[in-house]
């Protein structure tokens, strides 16, 4: 709790100085964004930045100096109000879940990619809902939801898989050549060797 206070006391003071350095900086005739940072929705970082999810962009700290970042729509972020954060070092991919289950990536290098695969999804009635993302490797993620489960593959920029639970997923790890999602109904468990994942009549219990 002492360590989240310090960080919004710090968040604070370092957009106070944003915006007077700002300001100082504009041409007569020039207009800069500002966007409400003050309400944070998720917080992760990497090995040198901070990523600070606000109502309508996201905001990157650089941990050395303290300078600051601002990515929003302007930037090429596809929607506002994100949901989740995390950054998977082995892709250098900070991955952005938004409250309609749009995911953004965003590479520390080159252009944002959206994936609209879950919003669109047919075998599931209903809104989707993004619980959690759970890293499995250098280009894998797990995508935990109301709808099931979903393997991410980052450098291609494709899901490797989808399955479709009936039950909700909040996490999922691989281990000991299974992956295992923790449902609301209890663990289940698949082979990484199993060639339909994406049957969930696969998966035991």
């Amino acid at each position: 709790m002492r360590h989240s206070f310090i960080f919004i006391i710090h968040l604070s003071v370092l957009l106070g100085l944003q915006a007077q350095s700002d300001t100082s900086k504009l041409a007569i005739g020039q207009w800069r964004t500002h966007l409400p940072l003050r309400t944070g929705r998720f917080v992760t970082q990497s090995s040198e930045k901070v990523y600070y999810a606000a109502e309508q962009s996201i905001l990157v700290i650089n941990k050395t100096d303290f300078e600051l970042e601002e990515i929003s729509r302007v930037h090429g972020l596809s929607n506002t109000q994100a949901k989740l954060l995390a950054y998977v070092p082995g892709s250098k991919t900070l991955l952005v879940v938004y409250e309609n289950s749009v995911i953004d990536l965003v590479p520390e290098e080159g252009p944002i990619f959206t994936l609209n695969q879950i919003t669109n999804f047919s075998n599931f009635v209903g809104d989707k809902i993004v619980h959690g993302i759970s890293v499995e490797d250098a280009e894998n993620v797990f995508i935990c939801g109301n709808y099931g489960l979903s393997r991410l593959n980052l450098n291609k920029r494709e899901f490797s898989f989808s399955t479709f639970t009936g039950l909700d997923v909040f996490g999922a790890v691989v281990f000991n050549g299974f992956i295992y999602a923790a449902t609301e109904g209890g663990i289940y468990r698949v082979a990484l060797t199993e060639p339909n994942p994406q049957n969930f009549s696969n998966w035991n219990f």
